[in-house]
């Protein structure tokens, strides 16, 4: 009596030891099914373009939750999420760090498809990164599981960040390879809107390359494809490319024409600053054509949609470009006014590289002004691009700085953890070791007590218990022996049956071909009697022959195996109801094991012919090339 409360009392110490410890991190189930849930709608409406910022708080939460979730490819799904917003916001240690956890994570569960695409996710920020050997490195890694899964659409991403890469590199001819063969890809995969992009990819390298007609082609079919599937945004912009590419090329009309095209689409798409971009180049268009007029007028829709919708920068580019315009037309005292104006913008808005620029146009600019202002431009234009290198150099060294502090606060972090960790451990160690101290002496004493008291009766009882046991281990072996000789007797019996089946199906295939050998040799005869009447009686006699032995031996073959084997037939025509009568007496013969030219005597038909037959009924099955036909049917 004393014994159990004494357990009970040890049992109630242990609930209190792990209820303070669960108390820390004690979560409301109903809170959890909340975050999962919202998660999976941000998800379901692509909470990650429209609201970012919320989308990032989600996914934060359902990682935290990572412990107490049962779904872990809900977890990975979040650290993905989580991985691909930081490499936006150019977070790029943490995106590289989530992502780690997330492909981690996928490689326990070995779980290849989202090994996959973590893999690319890590090509992407490498790079967004700037670090396109390690970009390299991972895509190829990525590549060669998507080879394995037979997965082109995603095998011709790989292939277009391969081009991406290169393409950075300014290794042009590498990165045209790459595109080329991704479009394949997207060809065959009907990937209208990859398409289209890798063919906007492709004019942009040819671009590079002053291959202006190549490159025309292929924006031409980007422009194609997504007036196609209208895919305004894409088609937008790849007018634009082309408006800017027959710009270049000194065909100012037709890229007029396309810059107008695309300035009406983002005037029907309500995309404001699409328009103000589309006038700008409008604009310079009209300027490299002459006409300053159109220039001066599309300049001034600049100005006019910045100003209505307060995009400072648009009216000091605006501005900047009327009055480049005005000191084309010698007009120098409204060039002055414009770049006085925007001048002003530029300081309210803080932007020094457009004040750098500015003034040093006012300070070439030759108006009737006095020596003084042109050498008060000059002077500020000086102190603010010795200004702006200090900012550069100091932003280097702060980012320099920042990098520095924020892997010395990752490693104190990491090692104020371990010491904690360390701390913690050893507090539990001595307070499990002081606990298991006390319950081992305790139960010492209990033992030997008890067992004095026990002692005597354990021995009377020892033998009788040895007795038994014996008896038991002597009854248990004999039985399981019987049952081990019945069972083999049972297989043995099975195998002698089958054999039997065999040699009784190929004496009598054998005996019934012989047979017909002799009644083919014996038709021979006939015409060698003379009379008539004998020659009837003898084709009676062979025809009556003939009719006594008319019995197939397949379907006596069928009786017999349906007997040793009952419902095997059922069996795999349930699983396999595609499977032909004949197909399924194959499988019979190949159920007994037996041999491929037995099988074809047997049936009465060629070894070729069998063969073909064992693949359809492999093909009908679904089998791979490493499954055993014979093996599959010996488990129906």
């Amino acid at each position: 009596m004393r014994y159990r409360k004494f357990l009970i009392f040890i049992f109630f110490l242990l609930i209190l030891f792990s209820g303070c410890q669960e108390r820390k991190n004690n979560i409301n189930p109903q809170q959890q099914q909340q975050f999962v849930d919202a998660f999976n709608e941000s998800i379901e409406t692509s909470l990650i373009d429209s609201d970012p910022d919320s989308a990032l708080f989600l996914a934060k939460k359902v990682v935290g939750l990572s412990d107490k979730l049962d779904d872990d490819l809900l977890v990975i799904k979040a650290m993905n999420q989580v991985g691909v917003l930081y490499e936006r916001k150019y977070q790029i240690d943490s995106a590289n760090l989530m992502f780690t956890q997330s492909l981690n994570l996928a490689y326990s569960l070995n779980d290849t498809n989202n090994i996959a695409v973590i893999l690319q996710l890590q090509a992407n920020t490498f790079i967004t990164d700037s670090k396109y050997e390690s970009a390299r490195k991972k895509l190829k890694e990525v590549m060669q599981i998507n080879i394995l899964l037979h997965d082109d659409d995603n095998l011709a991403t790989n292939f277009s960040g391969l081009g991406e890469c290169y393409y950075y590199e300014q290794q042009y001819d590498s990165s045209l390879f790459y595109f080329l063969k991704a479009l394949c890809f997207f060809e065959n995969t009907n990937n209208a809107r990859k398409e289209a992009t890798i063919l906007n990819n492709i004019s942009n390298v040819y671009g590079e390359k002053k291959l202006h007609n190549l490159s025309k082609t292929y924006l031409t079919r980007a422009i194609r494809i997504n007036d196609s599937i209208n895919n305004q945004y894409e088609l937008g912009l790849n007018l634009n490319s082309l408006g800017l590419l027959f710009k270049n090329t000194g065909n100012y009309d037709s890229a007029v024409y396309y810059l107008s095209k695309y300035i009406n689409l983002q005037q029907e798409l309500n995309n404001t600053i699409d328009v103000i971009i589309g006038n700008y180049n409008l604009a310079n268009t009209f300027i490299r054509m002459g006409n300053y007029g159109e220039a001066a007028q599309a300049m001034n829709r600049v100005y006019s949609f910045s100003t209505e919708n307060d995009i400072v920068k648009g009216q000091v580019l605006s501005l900047m470009g009327l009055a480049n315009i005005e000191n084309i037309n010698n007009n120098k005292v409204k060039a002055s006014e414009h770049y006085k104006n925007a001048l002003q913008l530029s300081k309210e808005m803080k932007n020094f590289e457009f004040q750098k620029d500015i003034l040093f146009e006012l300070g070439k600019l030759d108006v009737n002004e006095s020596f003084n202002d042109t050498i008060d431009y000059l002077r500020e234009y000086k102190m603010i691009s010795d200004s702006l290198a200090k900012m550069q150099t100091t932003e280097k060294i702060l980012e320099l700085e920042a990098v520095y502090n924020m892997e010395k606060n990752k490693i104190e972090i990491a090692l104020l953890q371990k010491t904690n960790q360390l701390k913690n451990n050893q507090i539990w160690l001595l307070l499990i070791a002081s606990f298991l101290g006390i319950l081992t002496t305790i139960l010492i004493v209990i033992s030997y007590r008890k067992r004095q008291s026990e002692l005597r009766q354990n021995n009377l009882l020892a033998e009788e218990k040895n007795k038994t046991q014996q008896l038991l281990l002597v009854q248990t072996e004999k039985d399981n022996r019987i049952q081990a000789d019945e069972k083999e007797k049972a297989i043995l019996k099975l195998k002698l049956k089958e054999q039997e089946i065999i040699f009784n199906t190929l004496l009598y295939a054998k005996l019934v071909n012989v047979f017909h050998e002799v009644i083919d040799k014996l038709n021979v005869f006939t015409n060698k009697f003379r009379g008539k009447h004998d020659r009837e009686d003898f084709q009676k006699v062979l025809h009556h022959m003939e009719k006594a032995n008319n019995i197939n031996p397949l379907d006596e073959f069928e009786k017999v195996f349906s007997s040793v084997h009952p419902g095997f037939y059922t069996r795999l025509i349930q699983k396999h109801p595609d499977i032909t009568p004949r197909e399924l007496l194959f499988c019979a013969f190949i159920r007994l094991n037996m041999q491929t030219k037995d099988i074809a005597l047997i049936a009465n038909i060629s070894n070729k012919s069998l063969e073909i037959s064992r693949h359809r009924i492999r093909k009908k099955m679904k089998l791979t090339s490493d499954q055993n036909l014979t093996a599959e049917l010996m488990k129906f």
